[in-house]
């Protein structure tokens, strides 16, 4: 029998415990961004649009504001894949393309 459902924290903390077997792109998504996503912040999947173009690449998710604007990108990576987080490419406009390189952050 299951209990009562899990908070957004309660999620959150599940999430923070698990143990993660090397996961695949898919399965990343799956297990922890889709439950990030909906079950720890509420983000409405009918304000997510998925494998969408972006120049110069694809993004494996947008969240969308009012209007369906264009909020945030994520790009998806199997586990044990790290980048260091970009710069802004055009400081001061608003929605620049940011490059990432991957590169594993030092300790």
């Amino acid at each position: 029998m299951n209990g009562p459902p899990l908070s957004p924290h309660g999620h959150a903390q599940d999430l923070a415990s698990e143990k993660y077997p090397k996961l695949n792109e898919a399965d990343t998504r799956d297990r922890i961004i889709d439950r990030v996503l909906h079950d720890v912040l509420y983000w409405p999947r009918s304000s997510v649009t998925l494998e969408s173009f972006i120049k110069p690449g694809y993004s494996d998710y947008v969240l969308l504001g009012r209007h369906n604007g264009h909020l945030l990108f994520i790009k998806a990576k199997k586990t044990g894949v790290y980048f260091t987080l970009p710069t802004w490419s055009n400081p001061g406009r608003q929605g620049s393309i940011l490059e990432a390189r991957g590169t594993r952050p030092s300790s």
